[in-house]
């Protein structure tokens, strides 16, 4: 038979509330899986589709394109007029800016998943008009590889 102290019924519920304090309130219950850590900067999840999934060559209304993301920072090449786009991941999309020579202005990327297949429904607008979106950079991600946008990508910058 085990024998326990009175001082032991005192510390179980200093433990609680000390495990409470450095590591999350303590439920008992298994805590979901977040899109974002305690900090903010990392996101797991893009509206529902694991971050690592995105990456990849996406073809669409504007040509082909390729997408990378390191962190929470998303690079792209695409071959309409050999342009650029520079975002950052959040758990709802990508948003962030396109430049193509000096032309530029920001664009926004929402993903869904169709018949298992990840598809962008993007957005974007002109520098000098950045609320006047057009709703038409639509991609769907394909099996293979483009490789010349894909060794582009990480060097991709919109100054």
């Amino acid at each position: 038979m085990l024998v326990m102290h009175r001082s032991m019924f005192l510390a179980l519920p200093m433990f609680a509330l000390l495990l409470a304090g450095c590591c999350g309130r303590f439920t008992g219950k298994q805590s979901e899986p977040s899109s974002e850590n305690t900090t903010g900067t990392i996101t797991a999840m893009v509206n529902g589709i694991p971050v690592s999934e995105i990456p990849g060559t996406y073809t669409g209304s504007w040509g082909t394109m390729h997408l990378l993301v390191n962190g929470t920072t998303a690079r792209a090449a695409y071959d309409h007029d050999n342009g650029f786009f520079v975002g950052q991941v959040s758990p709802t999309g990508i948003r962030g800016t396109w430049c193509q020579g000096t032309k530029r202005g920001p664009a926004e990327f929402r993903f869904q998943r169709v018949g298992g297949v990840i598809q962008i429904d993007g957005r974007w607008s002109h520098q000098a008009s950045p609320n006047n979106w057009i709703d038409d950079w639509d991609l769907t991600k394909q099996k293979t590889t483009h490789a010349l946008l894909a060794a582009r990508a990480p060097a991709a910058n919109c100054p």
